[in-house]
C-alpha cells in the first residue's frame, strides 16, 4: 500500500513540475531556448559545444602571461573565451544583471570539475574579487559568489568572501581603455585581517579578466597581507 502512495505522490508532483514548466518555462542563459524540465539553466547544446580555454592544461598560457611582470600569479585559468554579442556574454550578463544565481552555481561546479585533480586544488582557500559594500547593496548581490560557492563546494575548499575588500567605489570599468582602467583601481582594495591569509594559497576568482587591472590590485592588497600563492580562475577571458 505504502510503494502505490509513494507512486502517486511522485506522479503529482511530476504533474506539478510539467505544468509550471508549461506555464513559466525556462530559458537557456546563452542561446536563449527554451529547456527542457531536465535542465535548470543551459541546454545540454551549450553546454557541451562552448569553446573551452583548458588554459589550465598548458603551461605559460595567455593569461598567465598577461600578468608578468604585473603580480605573481602562480597559475591561471579560464572556463571561456569571452566574446561582444556572443553566448559567454549572454551567460555573464544573466548572472550579473539579471541575478541568475543558479547559473552561477552551475558553472562553478562546472569549473571544478574541470580543475579537480590539477594544482588548484592545492589552494587554502578561494577568494572572490569584492565590490564595494554599496554596489553590493544596491544590486542586492556579487554576482561572483554563486559561482564560488558551487565551485567551493565540488572542491571542498573553504570560501572567504569577508576578508579581501573593496575600498573604494570606482566608476565602472566597461567603457575605460587599459590606462584608465588601470589608474582606476589603483589601491582600491585591502585585507582586514591580516593573519587570515598570511602564508595561505589562495584561488583568486573574477567573472571576466579583460586587461586585468582589477586582478593586479587584488593581488597587490593579497600579497601585503603574507599570502603564499595566488591561483587565478576566472569564468571568462577576453582576447
Amino acid at each position: 500500500m505504502r510503494i502505490y502512495v509513494t507512486s502517486f505522490i511522485n506522479k503529482i508532483i511530476q504533474l506539478g513540475e510539467d505544468l509550471l514548466n508549461f506555464f513559466y518555462p525556462i530559458y537557456c542563459a546563452s542561446c536563449g531556448k527554451r529547456l527542457m524540465k531536465e535542465f535548470e539553466v543551459l541546454c545540454l547544446t551549450c553546454e557541451t559545444s562552448i569553446t573551452k580555454t583548458n588554459y589550465h592544461l598548458h603551461k605559460e598560457n595567455p593569461l598567465e602571461k598577461k600578468f608578468w611582470g604585473r603580480c605573481n600569479i602562480e597559475k591561471a585559468t579560464a572556463f571561456y573565451f569571452f566574446e561582444k554579442k556572443g553566448q559567454v556574454q549572454n551567460m555573464l550578463f544573466h548572472l550579473k544583471y539579471k541575478g541568475n544565481q543558479a547559473l552561477g552555481r552551475h558553472l562553478g561546479k562546472l569549473m571544478a570539475q574541470e580543475l579537480n585533480n590539477s594544482i588548484f586544488c592545492d589552494a587554502n582557500v578561494i577568494v572572490p574579487v569584492p565590490l564595494h559594500p554599496k554596489k553590493q547593496i544596491m544590486r542586492g548581490y556579487n554576482q561572483i559568489h554563486s559561482f564560488c560557492e558551487g565551485f567551493s563546494e565540488s572542491l571542498d575548499i573553504p570560501l572567504n568572501t569577508k576578508n579581501l575588500i573593496r575600498i573604494t567605489d570606482n566608476s565602472t570599468q566597461t567603457k575605460k581603455n587599459r590606462l584608465e582602467r588601470w589608474t582606476n583601481v589603483e589601491h582600491i582594495f585591502k585585507v582586514k585581517k591580516m593573519n587570515q591569509f598570511q602564508n595561505q594559497d589562495i584561488i583568486l576568482v573574477d567573472d571576466v579578466v579583460t586587461t586585468g587591472a582589477t586582478i593586479e590590485a587584488c593581488c597587490e592588497a593579497l600579497q601585503e597581507a603574507g599570502v603564499r600563492k595566488i591561483f587565478l580562475v576566472s569564468i571568462a577571458v577576453a582576447n
